[in-house]
């Protein structure tokens, strides 16, 4: 549920995620990946636990004020990037029945996989049925219980894609309500401010770099989680110690103003980057020299951010429909 007042540290750690989703987009080796992968989207499912907030709200209510921000833009940035495929698939003279009917069956049934162009799409609709679920347990269950079903849910999550995958994300959503239960108990604690996590920030940062690197490889979307204690406590302890030095960088002007504007905007740049980096991401494979392939994919990264900035400022200026507003 959205804040009336916004949290200027989550603000600029969803700016962070964000720039680590790009970053891993275009792929700056597999140590690097591996490292990111470990954290940055279980991140923001964390995130949304901790601005979870329930008023005197019915789920019908509830479930309309989320589809907005969420389904509404998943489905019309999903058309948008079917409409491009379709003209890159006749550009390259390959348009077929079933490259005109495989899209649409990963865009609105199974759609971790095999979406035309923009695979983080994913992230929506599964962000949007966590909300619910939690929603569902929060309102109906003592705390007790609560945490009882969490558990449940997060250990269906980690098994149901060894299997088989559900539609929308689903299974992932399952997963992520253990998640969710971390981000809103950091929340109180967080409030209360019982206990100085400032002082211990990088110690955090640190000790989930290295279970990040006992565990093996994490992909949400695909549902690998390897050591699920490893994973979800790698994921806990990035994220609160990352928040720490947001709060720490809340006094740096400059660097406030530029994630938060990035963090603010989240949405548009989960949903674009992909779009945006389809043709320099080509280029880049060109190249097989270590220095200059790196220098060449900071500039792509350069180049990615200010384009994804300057869509920003259009969708705000002239589309807000696009993003449910």
């Amino acid at each position: 549920m959205e804040e009336t007042k916004r949290i200027d540290e989550v603000d600029i750690l969803k700016g962070i995620g964000i720039i680590l989703m790009v970053t891993g987009h275009i792929e700056f080796g597999s140590v690097y990946d591996k490292w990111i992968h470990s954290f940055h989207m279980p991140m923001f499912f964390i995130i949304s636990g901790f601005l979870f907030h329930v008023k005197d709200v019915s789920l019908f209510n509830f479930v309309k004020r989320k589809s907005k921000p969420l389904l509404i833009p998943y489905f019309l940035f999903a058309l948008i990037h079917y409409l491009f495929w379709i003209i890159l698939c006749f550009l390259k003279n390959n348009l077929s029945i079933s490259n005109l009917l495989n899209p649409l069956k990963h865009i609105f049934f199974i759609n971790t996989s095999g979406m035309p162009i923009a695979g983080a799409l994913w992230f929506l609709t599964s962000l949007f049925l966590v909300e619910i679920i939690y929603f569902i347990i929060f309102k109906n269950f003592s705390s007790s219980w609560r945490r009882l079903l969490v558990l449940i849910f997060s250990i269906l999550g980690c098994i149901i894609p060894k299997y088989f995958r559900l539609p929308f994300g689903t299974d992932i959503s399952f997963m992520a309500v253990g998640l969710f239960e971390i981000g809103y108990t950091l929340r109180i604690i967080y409030e209360k401010k019982t206990i100085e996590y400032k002082s211990f920030s990088f110690i955090f940062i640190i000790l989930a770099s290295i279970i990040c690197f006992f565990n093996g490889y994490v992909n949400v979307r695909n549902g690998e989680y390897s050591n699920v204690v490893l994973y979800y406590l790698c994921a806990s302890l990035m994220t609160i110690g990352l928040l720490c030095v947001c709060k720490i960088w809340t006094n740096n002007t400059y660097l406030k103003s530029e994630l938060k504007f990035i963090g603010k905007n989240s949405i548009v740049y989960v949903c674009l980057n992909q779009i945006v980096l389809l043709v320099p991401n080509k280029l880049s494979l060109m190249c097989t020299n270590f220095y200059i392939l790196f220098l060449i994919k900071f500039i792509i990264f350069i180049f990615t951010m200010i384009i994804l900035h300057i869509f920003v400022a259009f969708i705000n200026k002239y589309c807000k429909w696009i993003l449910g507003r």
